[in-house]
């Protein structure tokens, strides 16, 4: 859908970007129609006997979920100044325009490693209510190395063949070189994107690509600086083991029993 309404409104309207806009929107609407309907035909919460109380677990979801959102946000905000700072490195777009080049090709490098993520993210719900905290252990590091494993081959394989894959976007000389050149526990992660994305994406961004100079090249490098320094954090937040006590003190109704009917 998306792709048939992005050719309709780019080439038969003309609607330049407000047409990209207006077709990623309603294709995500459509998305959002098919997935709830699906829903409610697959699956029968309300049959379940083990079904828990609604407003308890609208409760739970909103205690974990509006620090996601809120996260999300920040990052929202963050990538807003940093596209703002690279749109006064030049006067005709160069620099954001590679920007969104490397970020349409680095998307590919880590998007097995966030599917992974987002799985386990599921299974180490499950293990918590069951107290199966070894289990979320080794699930969690298989997941890393899996991540790191594929997300280290694609890297290796866009930074060398990246000189080929940009000629699918543009022939601009200029440009090509621009890209290829560099080749629960919801709050603690909130407050690590507040002050690493911060940090680390914008104030990097102003201070490396306008204050010394490297212009896209240095936005880069600061928000490559962020991801690291906020994966080093995660680690050291898993490996402490605090989140353990954080989601068994904010959550006790997530028990065994009620978890398959809490997540449906």
């Amino acid at each position: 859908i998306n792709i048939i309404l992005n050719s309709v409104f780019l080439f038969v309207f003309n609607w330049g970007v407000m047409g990209v806009a207006a077709a990623t929107v309603l294709s995500k609407v459509v998305n959002l129609i098919i997935v709830a309907a699906m829903g409610a035909v697959l699956i029968k919460a309300k049959q379940s006997p083990e079904r828990a109380q609604p407003r308890k677990i609208l409760a739970q979801i909103v205690k974990i979920g509006f620090p996601s959102a809120f996260e999300t946000a920040l990052y929202n905000v963050a990538m807003t100044f940093i596209v703002c700072f690279m749109n006064h490195m030049d006067t005709d777009g160069m620099n954001v325009t590679a920007r969104s080049y490397a970020m349409q090709i680095a998307n590919f490098s880590y998007c097995v490693g966030a599917a992974l993520a987002q799985a386990n993210a599921i299974m180490t719900g499950w293990r918590i209510g069951a107290k199966k905290y070894e289990e979320c252990d080794r699930g969690t590091r298989k997941a890393v190395i899996y991540g790191l494993v594929t997300a280290t081959c694609f890297s290796v394989t866009f930074a060398i063949t990246g000189r080929f894959i940009v000629h699918i976007f543009t022939n601009d000389i200029q440009m090509i070189d621009l890209v290829v050149k560099p080749s629960g526990d919801a709050i603690f992660p909130v407050i690590m994107g507040a002050i690493f994305m911060y940090l680390f994406a914008v104030g990097g961004t102003y201070f490396l690509g306008i204050h010394m100079g490297l212009l896209a090249v240095g936005a880069y490098i600061a928000m490559a600086g962020d991801e690291c320094a906020r994966a080093v954090g995660m680690v050291l937040r898993w490996k402490s083991g605090k989140w353990k006590r954080t989601l068994l003190f904010h959550f006790p109704l997530f028990h065994l029993s009620t978890i398959p009917t809490a997540l449906a």
